[in-house]
């Protein structure tokens, strides 16, 4: 090309040199070179050159901010086309055009039609429309993500010294006359407690677990009996209490995690396992699931069981 100004001489033309100096394909590398640029490549090529001391003597009535603004003007365009001419070499051919079909296209498109581009969210933004619809979807994933953080961060294990479990109904229907499993026990951070030195005491349909010290608790389990399983309890209910006058309800056979994040207890018949001896536990910390509901809408509860 700096021959080309100097000489007058034409470079080789080819698939890869498809790039004219005056208008045509210089039109076409408008996502690249400025309207400045083109000026200056429809105007200037030469003289930029001869400023630069590349031809003959610089004109004598153009001042130095002249030549100077010149000579930046012919380096951008040198830049711009080298660039235009690497894009042409690199890529597979078509690639420029396509790159200004997509660019139409999404000039074009209306408000109605940007879901249907092949660029959505790039045609969206083109529009005050959608631009305030993701700018209001933005600020009600925020308020939901902080919403989740205070509940997350409040939320917590519940201390109490005494647990009970007892059952309300049984698999075969007959009124239970004792807790028909094979041990009842509480979690924390999903995992098994031990409550001794006190230990567990069993009355008639009851299991209950005592502590000497306040235990928290965010969960519960237990095992199924070794033996026919028609004792096997599928209505129950677990209670907790610090001074064993006054309950209060924290386990059932199902529960849902509700909008504030507190946990609403429902007392569904829920069938165990068949299996003998097997662990049937509920935790009932908050759920990744239930953490997407909250994020992304206003749920009414995720419904969990063991």
């Amino acid at each position: 090309l700096n021959q080309r100004r100097t000489s007058g001489a034409q470079p080789p033309r080819g698939p890869a040199m498809e790039v004219q100096s005056e208008g045509g394909r210089a039109e076409a590398a408008a996502g690249v070179m400025d309207d400045a640029l083109l000026h200056a490549l429809r105007d200037n090529t030469g003289r930029g050159a001869e400023a630069r001391g590349g031809g003959p003597a610089v004109n004598r009535s153009l001042s130095a901010d002249e030549i100077e603004r010149r000579n930046s003007l012919t380096s951008r365009l040198d830049s711009a086309i080298e660039t235009t001419l690497r894009q042409r070499t690199t890529v597979e051919g078509g690639f420029l055009d396509r790159m200004l079909a997509a660019g139409y296209a999404l000039k074009t498109a209306t408000v109605s039609s940007v879901l249907f581009t092949s660029k959505p969210l790039a045609a969206g933004m083109c529009y005050w429309q959608w631009q305030l619809i993701l700018s209001l979807l933005s600020l009600l994933i925020y308020i939901r993500c902080a919403q989740f953080v205070q509940l997350f961060l409040s939320a917590g294990p519940a201390t109490y010294h005494l647990v009970r479990f007892t059952v309300l109904e049984t698999r075969s229907g007959a009124p239970p006359t004792s807790p028909g499993v094979a041990g009842f026990g509480i979690l924390l951070g999903g995992c098994m407690m031990d409550p001794s030195p006190n230990g567990t005491t069993i009355v008639g349909n009851t299991i209950e677990v005592t502590c000497n010290r306040g235990q928290e608790l965010d969960g519960f389990f237990f095992r199924t009996n070794h033996n026919a399983t028609d004792e096997d309890p599928v209505r129950f209910s677990v209670d907790a209490s610090n001074d064993g006058q006054t309950w209060t309800k924290i386990g059932a056979p199902s529960f849902r995690f509700q909008d504030d994040g507190t946990v609403l207890l429902r007392n569904e018949r829920v069938d165990p396992p068949l299996e003998r001896k097997q662990l049937v536990a509920y935790d009932m910390r908050l759920r990744w699931p239930w953490l997407i509901f909250f994020i992304s809408s206003f749920p009414a509860g995720i419904s969990c069981s063991a």
